[in-house]
This record gives C-alpha cells, structure tokens and sequence, in this order.
C-alpha cells in the first residue's frame, strides 16, 4: 500500500510535468492500494491551481477538485485520516535540533506512512535518504 507525495500526483495527473510518463506509469501499474492524506490532497489542490507552478495550465479551484475527483475514482486510490499512533511517530521523525523549517511536513508524511503501515512513494531523493526503509522511489 502506498502513499504518494504530492510531486507524484502532480507529475501523473499533469501532462506537462517533466515527469508525467513515468508518475503516470507507475500509477496505472500499481497492483495494491494508493491512498492521499490530508496533506497530499491539499498540496494537490493548491499545486495545480499554482500559476507558477502550472502556467497556462493552472486550474479554477473548481477545476482541480474535479482533477482531485477524477484520481480518486480509480478504485485503487482512497483517502486515508490520520492513523491514532501517527503523533509518537511524527515527534520521533521531527524533534531534532535542527533550525530546518522545510523538513515538518516531509516528517508528518513520513511518520503517517510509518502509522498507517505505507511505503511513501517520492521523486525527492533527499526525503528518500532522510526516511530509508519507509520511502521508495519510482525512479
């Protein structure tokens, strides 16, 4: 069971991304069950509506719940809330004593796929290497 981050959303769900073959691939292909959490399914929403992220190809907020509806039909693709054992996860995987502002929601994901017992699926090779044996690249 897996649950993607948001670039692998993106990049299956956006024909212009630079990697919509393959995201697009490994989603089609996938045998088990892919889930959003909240975190995913708003970083979803908020990135295709993104002009600068998406350009001429940024949707209405109307549009990108249609694209969010349009994913989640697939049967294999559901949506999870946030498992009751996610909080010792995500403070084990988030207190440190870093300054990193950036890394919060990488460790949220990253322990609420520990809790919900998922692989995170990512093309981020730097949240990969932080969270081994709990991410997986499809690259």
């Amino acid at each position: 069971m897996f649950l993607p981050d948001v670039n692998i959303w993106l990049a299956a769900s956006w024909n212009g991304h630079s990697n919509h073959s393959e995201a697009a691939k490994w989603l089609n292909e996938a045998k088990s069950s892919i889930y959003f959490c909240r975190i995913t399914q708003l970083a979803f929403l908020r990135l295709v509506t993104h002009p600068s992220i998406m350009g001429p190809d940024a949707l209405s907020r109307s549009k990108a719940w249609s694209a969010y509806k349009s994913i989640h039909s697939d049967s294999r693709i559901g949506f999870l809330e946030e498992p009751d054992s996610i909080e010792s996860f995500f403070e084990s995987l988030s207190n440190r004593r870093d300054k990193s502002h950036r890394l919060w929601t990488d460790d949220y994901l990253a322990a609420f796929a520990k809790a919900a017992n998922l692989k995170l699926v990512t093309f981020d090779k730097a949240l990969l290497r932080r969270y081994p044996g709990i991410t997986i690249s499809i690259s």
